[in-house]
Order: structure tokens, then C-alpha cells, then sequence
């Protein structure tokens, strides 16, 4: 009885854990700021092996069942998997992960959402494998998990493929983070409405000028905004924002009337889609006049700030 007690609370526990284990938040953990076992405290050891050793015992549980219940043991194994890789037993938790992801593909199919996590948790495995010096099967490997996330969540790809880009700059290898910012931009033309493509093409000039001028770590920054706005679910006003970035960026090469075009698509876009109280919309029109004054066209600059003007004093009577 008491046996059987132990293993009813070891599986308890194990699902709590792996009902309340942040794949999401680990797959986007930056593999420069991985804690080493030398650097972490002793509590904080005693807790992650106390974890391990938990989920060890629910996945020897899991993996006697009979049936077993092969969408839990792959869950299990996740869990067990993503506690390994913060403990930086990357091997360990690579081959759990590759396990679950096996299993749920069975399951649900290839491009199943269930397999987000896995392919998530699994792909970070495999950059964080790779953070010194890059093996080429891995890279095939980690591509191809790279492309079957990206057709159930372009936001995670693009964070992974920007966190990719930044270790391939750390290894000196510019051309390959290169190789990545475009398969990002690849991704956020596919994700913007058929009115604001161009915000996509417009984007991969400033990548070529700044890669061209080899301001690397301006492109890394840029790629990481991209990533961020770039792909949430509101992106119409994310493109608004996008011309105005890509216009002020324009604007840093001197370029005035490539600066002045995007700041126009960024009123055109934030007027049309968005409503004009917000943040979206006033920026955008500080910008186009901003950028119509470099031009010469003053009175043009004048008609937008007024037209702004009107718009927040109907707002500020109708409250």
C-alpha cells in the first residue's frame, strides 16, 4: 500500500510539473545567457536535481504502463527533457526531446499545433548544442525543425532564427546569420496582409545596406525588433510601426526620399487600419512630417499635423 501511495504522489507531482514546465519561455532563451552548473547556486542545483529525479520516476512509471498512454509518455519526456537542458545536459535531453517529438508526430500528424512545444524545446536543444562551433548535420536538422515550426508559429521561427543569427555572429560567420535574417524576412512577407508587402522588400533593403556596410550588429538588432513586432497577431498595426522604423533608418543613411516614402506608408497604413487615438498613428504622422520638412514641403507637413490635431480634439470633446 505504501508502495503504491509513493508512485500515485511521484506521478502527481510529475504532472504538476509538467502541466506548469515554460518550453516556451526556454525556446527562446538566448544560449549566451545559459547558467552552467558552476554558476549556479547550491539551492538552485538541489532544486533542479530534485525535479530530475521526480521525473525520472514518473517517466520509469509511464514507460511500464501497460497499455501505455503514449500522448502522456511523450509529455513526460518533454518535461523530463526541457528540466535536462537547463541543467545543461544537452545530449540527454536532446534524445528525450527527439523521443516525444517522434511520438506526437505519430499521433496528431506532422503539422499538429501539439507539437509546437516539442519542436520549440527541441530546436533550442540543438542551438545551444552548437553555441561554440556548429555541426552540419545538426544545422540540417535544426532547418528542418525550423520549417515545420514555421508553419504552426512564424513568431517562435523567427525569435529562433534571430537567436541562431546572434551565435553565428559570436563564431565570426556574418554570412550565415545573413542566411537567416532573410529566411526571416521570407516569413514576415507571408505573414503581412497583400496591402503591406512592400513592408517586407523595403525591410531587405536596410538589411542589404547595413550587411553591405558590414554594420552587422545593426542588422542583429533590427532582425530581433522584426521578430518581436513582426508576427503578433495585431500586424497591421505592427506594420505601421515597421515603415516608420524602416523610414528612420533611411533617414540614418541620408537617404530622404526613400525616408519619406515609408514614412508616407506608415500614415497610410496606421490611418487605415488602425484607429487614429493611438500611439501607432501619431507616430506615423510625426514621421511623414517629419520627413516632408527634409523634402522642402512644409505646407504638406503642416496639413498632416493639423489633420492629427483635429482628430485628437474630437476625441478629447467626445470623452
Amino acid at each position: 500500500m505504501n508502495s503504491r501511495l509513493k508512485i500515485t504522489a511521484i506521478a502527481a507531482t510529475a504532472y504538476l510539473l509538467s502541466a506548469t514546465v515554460q518550453v516556451h519561455a526556454l525556446a527562446q532563451e538566448s544560449s549566451a545567457n545559459q547558467s552552467t552548473a558552476s554558476e549556479t547556486s547550491d539551492p538552485e542545483n538541489l532544486n533542479r536535481d530534485s525535479n530530475e529525479d521526480i521525473l525520472r520516476h514518473a517517466l520509469a512509471l509511464q514507460e511500464r504502463q501497460e497499455p501505455q498512454n503514449q500522448e502522456k509518455l511523450a509529455e513526460v519526456r518533454l518535461s523530463l527533457a526541457t528540466c535536462l537542458k537547463c541543467s545543461n545536459k544537452l545530449s540527454a535531453a536532446r534524445e528525450l526531446a527527439e523521443l516525444a517529438l517522434e511520438t506526437q508526430e505519430k499521433l496528431f500528424g506532422k503539422d499538429s499545433k501539439k507539437n509546437k512545444l516539442a519542436l520549440m524545446l527541441l530546436s533550442s536543444i540543438y542551438i545551444s548544442s552548437n553555441s561554440t562551433h556548429f555541426d552540419e548535420e545538426d544545422i540540417a536538422k535544426l532547418e528542418e525543425l525550423l520549417l515545420k515550426l514555421a508553419k504552426i508559429d512564424r513568431e517562435q521561427t523567427a525569435n529562433l532564427r534571430v537567436q541562431l543569427a546572434q551565435i553565428y555572429l559570436t563564431q565570426k560567420q556574418p554570412k550565415q546569420a545573413k542566411k537567416q535574417w532573410y529566411q526571416c524576412i521570407q516569413m514576415l512577407h507571408k505573414n503581412l496582409p497583400h496591402d503591406c508587402k512592400d513592408l517586407a522588400s523595403a525591410c531587405k533593403q536596410i538589411f542589404h545596406k547595413l550587411i553591405r556596410d558590414e554594420h552587422f550588429e545593426d542588422a542583429q538588432a533590427l532582425a530581433r525588433g522584426m521578430a518581436q513586432y513582426g508576427f503578433n497577431q495585431d500586424v497591421l498595426i505592427s506594420a505601421a510601426n515597421g515603415f516608420v522604423v524602416l523610414s528612420q533608418e533611411q533617414e540614418g543613411f541620408g537617404n530622404a526620399k526613400k525616408a519619406n516614402h515609408l514614412a508616407k506608408r506608415a500614415f497610410e497604413t496606421a490611418e487605415k487600419y488602425g484607429d487614429k487615438k493611438t500611439c501607432s498613428y501619431t507616430t506615423a504622422v510625426k514621421q511623414y512630417a517629419a520627413t516632408l520638412r527634409k523634402l522642402g514641403k512644409e505646407e504638406k507637413a503642416k496639413e498632416i499635423e493639423n489633420q492629427d490635431t483635429k482628430e485628437s480634439t474630437k476625441t478629447g470633446q467626445s470623452q
